[in-house]
C-alpha cells in the first residue's frame, strides 16, 4: 500500500480527482464507488474541473454510492441522491441510468440490499472506491466494530451519527435509518 501526505483538502482533492479520473480515461466504462460528505467536494469538484477542461467523457461510467437514508425522499436536499447530483452528476455528462444509489424509501429493504448488491456483482464490480473516514472511523454507515458487515443493509443509526448530521435538518426530522453497503462489499473493490 503506498500511503500519500497532503497538508491541505485541496491537494488531497486534486489527487484524488487525478486518480480518478486516470482510471476513466483508461477504462471509459469503468465502475465507480462514491461517496458523500464533506471529505469528497474537493475531489469532486476538481473531477469536474478535469472534465470541463476537455479531453474526458463520463457518459460510459456507471456509479455506486455507498448509502442513503431511509424514509426521506431522494429530492430532500439532505438526500444522498440529491447530494450527489448537486456536487458530481450535474457538472459532467454521465447519464442518468449509469447513476446507481440504494433506495432508502424500499418497502422491503432486505430485498433493495440483494437487489443493489446484485446490480453491483452484474456490473463487474466496483473498478475504484472513493471513501471518507467518519469522525469515529466509520465507512458508510458502517461503524467500527468487530466484524466486517458483508453485503449491503439496513442499518440503525449510532446517537454520534445522528449528532452529528442532524445540523443538516432543519425542514425534515433527521433519519434514525440507512440502507450502506456492507465492508464486504466495499473491500471487493478492485
Amino acid at each position: 500500500m503506498e500511503i500519500k501526505i497532503f497538508k491541505t483538502a485541496e491537494e488531497i482533492g486534486v489527487a484524488v480527482a487525478e486518480i480518478f479520473t486516470t482510471a476513466v480515461k483508461e477504462n471509459p466504462s469503468c465502475v465507480l464507488g462514491l461517496a458523500t460528505g464533506a471529505t469528497p467536494i474537493p475531489t469532486y469538484q476538481n473531477i469536474i474541473k478535469t472534465f470541463k477542461d476537455g479531453g474526458i467523457s463520463f457518459k460510459d461510467v456507471k456509479t455506486y454510492n455507498l448509502d442513503e437514508y431511509c424514509n426521506l425522499p431522494k429530492s430532500d436536499k439532505n438526500s444522498y441522491y440529491t447530494f450527489m447530483h448537486e456536487q458530481l452528476f450535474n457538472g459532467l455528462d454521465i447519464l442518468e441510468e449509469n447513476v446507481h444509489f440504494l433506495n432508502g424509501n424500499a418497502e422491503d429493504c432486505e430485498a433493495e440490499c440483494k437487489r443493489y448488491d446484485d446490480e453491483i456483482n452484474n456490473a463487474g464490480g466496483i473498478d475504484i472506491q472513493l471513501l471518507g473516514i467518519g469522525n469515529n472511523a466509520h465507512i458508510g454507515f458502517n461503524e467500527p466494530a468487530d466484524e466486517f458487515t458483508t453485503g449491503s443493509f439496513k442499518v440503525k443509526l449510532t446517537d454520534s451519527t445522528i449528532e452529528a448530521n442532524k445540523i443538516y435538518f432543519d425542514e425534515n426530522p433527521m433519519p434514525h435509518y440507512a440502507l450502506t453497503m456492507g465492508t464486504v462489499s466495499i473491500m471487493k473493490s478492485k
